[in-house]
């Protein structure tokens, strides 16, 4: 027999006694005021470029066709990953693109994730208010719970980053699990409860094709019947029979999702990482994350703007010996025995909350990270804290100093909702970004590199410049930062000095052939263009497998030219036509192609590709006058 969720010690006790005031209306109201405070916390919320890997989002041709976004969704299967997450990417860029916006406006993008975040609240409310093992006097512990979730400054680095929207959309279906679970156990109507779990399985679905985090999902509803069984030994030990298999299931899955990935060698039993950390061992990994759990605790508890940072430098641990680490492991042992206690002795809402913050914290516990401290990945484990939030609340209330509650909640709220607001100001600009980043970690390698980045973009050169050397005193041996700074110094006409960095970028990178496209553009910008031609036909032989086809085309389109201008016409034609066939959709290659043609005499061939280019590119001015040029003099055309 199954327990009530609202009362486990009376399973029975399921419906409101007669003459019971109804809740909806105070629920309403409640749920009015979580949006507000949402809406408030993030009415400054806009910034005018994409930064971190949201900068990556345009260059996924999927996520500007919705029919392939789809298809990809479709035929994805069961495995765990984000193509839901992409294909709300797909659906914005549509609704943009109708709305005569850009198709990557960032402002509708930032809307999109505060509405989701509101969202999140207004579950994370409800599934508060369930919990609870007694309803009555939880409206007031639960709203407020929320509200420090809805307003929360750590946050913003989910809600603002736009690519982040996969962490927002784990959670909000994630919760939506967890309610309709709850809602499953109940002693409801057969229908009903099929229903519901029918709804358990979709959003589990659902949570799991937004972030591969949603795996936890199992453990999690282990983790409920935990909190409310607890009290109750014989009922404890009944939950065993389908517990076990459902954590050694999701240990399978796990295990599974890492070989598919590629990150699990079994041979040697070794997982080997993700980012720049593949060289790091899993139990160093482990003793890190010891020491940043411990710091993403103090985070959400004590969020001061002093410490609240959009990228922090957390170097690793080397030895289970660090004092440090001892200290965090002593602590999160300390954590966990005390929600172990707290269910024993029916405090559901703190046990639940305590160990729901480390099982969401479980897929970054062993996989080496080359980010050990990252806030958005506090988006989840924040819900956990909302629920330890409510559970001292509610322990106020029960006391009889709700006045106390009231003040303190409201205090609480109107300390934090300018730290948000200054957050969210922060990101405006990408400069403003990473020169709060630099102001806490002056020696941090990447945070001077997006700088730089980000003032080129603006067209700052001279300032970038200045951000990038800073770079390169940190470490003169990244190619990356050497081809950006190959870039600065093009554009502001220091060729000689853009053939240096680029050519240590190209000795460093070797295949990368981003770097070999600039450099012969550069070379033929000096007028040597027998060097361009000869390092663009190694690099086009050498370039690395993953290379995009965008810049195969790119390489091939410059080869072409410098051929061009040399009179190799029929090479040129060559490469042009390989420019192609890297990517058809590449409007220069057939403008260019179309020019040589028509220098050729063969202009209806020319006329062709002119309009190829047009179709792809309409407002291509410089396709638009060739074409109208030979259109006008076609007798003119000769070799």
């Amino acid at each position: 027999m199954l327990i009530s969720v609202t009362e486990p010690s009376s399973p029975h006790n399921t419906q409101a006694l007669p003459g019971s005031r109804p809740h909806w209306p105070r629920h309403l109201l409640a749920c009015i005021v979580l949006l507000t405070l949402t809406a408030i916390a993030y009415a400054n919320a806009d910034h005018e470029r994409l930064f971190f890997d949201s900068i990556q989002l345009p260059l996924d041709r999927m996520l500007t066709d919705w029919p392939a976004s789809l298809q990809r969704f479709w035929s994805s299967g069961l495995r765990p990953n984000q193509e839901l997450t992409n294909l709300t990417f797909a659906a914005n860029h549509v609704w943009n693109i109708r709305q005569g916006l850009p198709g990557f406006d960032v402002s509708s993008f930032v809307f999109v994730n505060v509405a989701l975040h509101g969202a999140c609240v207004l579950l994370l409310y409800g599934f508060i208010f369930r919990l609870a093992p007694r309803r009555e006097g939880m409206i007031l512990p639960a709203l407020f719970a929320a509200a420090w979730f809805a307003v929360h400054p750590v946050h913003a680095a989910s809600v603002l980053y736009v690519v982040q929207r996969r962490g927002i959309l784990a959670t909000l279906f994630y919760l939506l699990t967890l309610h309709g679970y709850l809602f499953a156990r109940r002693p409801n109507p057969i229908v009903r409860r099929m229903l519901a779990w029918i709804g358990v399985m979709l959003f589990f679905f659902l949570a799991l094709k937004s972030k591969n985090m949603s795996l936890t999902l199992p453990l999690a509803v282990v983790l409920i019947e935990f909190c409310l069984r607890a009290p109750n030994t014989s009922e404890l030990r009944r939950i065993l029979k389908w517990a076990i298999p459902i954590v050694c299931l999701f240990m399978i899955a796990s295990i599974g999702l890492l070989y598919v990935l590629g990150t699990l060698d079994l041979s040697r039993g070794t997982i080997s990482g993700v980012g720049t950390a593949t060289s790091m061992e899993p139990w160093k990994q482990f003793i890190t994350q010891m020491r940043a759990l411990a710091a993403a605790w103090g985070l959400l508890l004590l969020p001061l703007p002093s410490s609240l940072c959009f990228d922090h430098v957390f170097q690793p641990s080397q030895r289970w010996t660090e004092p440090a680490v001892l200290i965090c492991m002593a602590l999160h042992a300390g954590i966990v025995s005390i929600a172990v206690v707290a269910a024993i002795r029916g405090r559901v809402l703190l046990s639940f909350g305590l160990l729901l913050f480390y099982i969401s914290a479980i897929p970054w516990l062993f996989i080496p990270q080359s980010e050990q401290l990252v806030e958005y990945k506090m988006y989840l484990p924040g819900a956990g804290a909302a629920c330890i939030v409510a559970a001292a609340l509610e322990w106020l209330w029960r006391r009889h100093h709700a006045s106390l509650m009231v003040a303190l909640g409201v205090v609480v709220l109107a300390a934090i909702v300018p730290i948000t607001h200054h957050r969210n100001n922060l990101v405006k600009s990408p400069d403003g970004l990473w020169r709060d980043v630099i102001s806490k970690y002056p020696r941090h390698f990447r945070a001077w590199v997006s700088l730089g980045y980000s003032l080129a973009e603006a067209n700052q050169f001279p300032q970038a410049l200045d951000a990038y050397h800073r770079a390169i005193g940190l470490d003169p041996y990244n190619a990356q930062l050497r081809y950006y700074n190959g870039n600065a110094l093009r554009a502001l006409g220091r060729k000689t000095e853009a053939v240096s960095e680029y050519q240590e970028a190209h000795r460093i990178a070797g295949g990368d052939l981003h770097v070999a496209v600039n450099l012969a553009a550069t070379l033929m910008d000096l007028g040597r263009t027998g060097e361009a031609v000869e390092l663009l036909k190694r690099a086009i032989e050498q370039r690395w497998p993953s290379t995009d086809m965008l810049v195969v085309a790119r390489a091939h389109f410059n080869l072409a030219n410098a051929m061009a201008s040399t009179g190799s016409l029929s090479d040129a034609e060559t490469e042009y036509r390989n420019a192609i066939m890297s990517y058809e959709a590449y409007p220069q290659a057939h403008y260019g192609l179309g020019l040589l043609l028509n220098r050729l005499g063969r202009s209806n061939e020319a006329v062709e590709e002119l309009h190829f280019a047009l179709r792809v590119k309409p407002d291509f001015t410089e396709a638009q006058r060739a074409l109208e040029d030979i259109m006008a003099r076609p007798s003119e055309a000769a070799p």
